[in-house]
């Protein structure tokens, strides 16, 4: 029987064909076909080139769930809402799409990085990827790594109290974050709650991407767009998902906080 080898270690390869499901559930979550028509459609509306269509949609989105819409009452949340929605209804369609879709794949265990997968469609594969150095940890591999880390069999009792932190310094659109929040909430879904997970990029776009799919799957943390490796200064900081910690809400945030825009 073949053989595989992952730092180092043999494994047969018939023990990893739940990663190959698993790789095969992710690549047909979502259509991506969808995504791609409905983003070009509005950027040309828009007079926007075809580059800014995924900056674009993120920053919608941004908008559509900024804290600031809390700040009135409900009917004052809804209305927020629905003037975003008309003013581009495509990318108000898209939003719809990418919650329900979203749901869907929670309801089954599982995450999706719709940004992340668009990300890879529409611009890795024309080559940044090699200009830049960018690779997006593939869905399974960031799955396997969060089983390794043991959630379920290793932790300590006290690893239940308030105070968890999860940090990813490379975070790109948030995959290992939101593999280990499914991971751990997979049996009980109040059980990422007590987790506080910090993500660090230096791609502004990858931030974006990052704290979206931290709010929509009810994550609680901040991303950081900085360079980790020279701490820069933070050009900017998202902080997810106010309005659902710490008491349990049906509705989702995300803070932005200016950092140095010279950097």
């Amino acid at each position: 029987m073949a053989l595989g080898i992952i730092q180092g270690t043999y494994y047969r390869t018939c023990e990893f064909s739940p990663i190959i499901e698993r790789f095969k559930f992710y690549r047909f979550m979502f259509n991506a076909k969808l995504y791609v028509d409905v983003l070009t459609k509005q950027v040309k509306e828009d007079g926007r080139p075809y580059e800014m269509a995924l900056n674009d949609f993120c920053d919608y989105l941004l908008d559509l769930f900024s804290v600031e819409a809390f700040k009135n009452d409900f009917k004052g949340l809804l209305k927020w809402q629905q003037e975003r929605f008309q003013a581009k209804p495509h990318f108000g369609f898209l939003a719809l799409a990418w919650m329900d879709d979203v749901t869907k794949a929670m309801e089954r265990g599982k995450w999706l990085d719709v940004f992340g997968m668009l990300y890879e469609e529409m611009y890795l594969i024309a080559g940044k990827a090699s200009r830049t150095g960018q690779f997006f940890t593939p869905p399974a591999v960031s799955d396997f790594m969060s089983e390794l880390v043991g959630t379920k069999k290793k932790e300590a009792s006290s690893m239940k109290k308030d105070g968890l932190k999860v940090n990813d310094c490379a975070a790109g659109s948030g995959r290992l974050l939101l593999s280990h929040f499914i991971e751990v909430s997979k049996q009980n879904h109040s059980a990422g709650r007590p987790y506080s997970y910090i993500a660090q990029d230096s791609d502004p776009l990858a931030c974006k991407m990052c704290a979206l799919n931290m709010m929509i799957h009810g994550m609680n943390g901040r991303v950081i767009c900085q360079d980790t490796l020279t701490l820069s200064t933070p050009t900017v900081e998202y902080i997810v998902n106010e309005v659902r910690y710490p008491f349990i809400t049906p509705y989702y945030s995300v803070r932005v906080k200016s950092g140095n825009p010279q950097k």
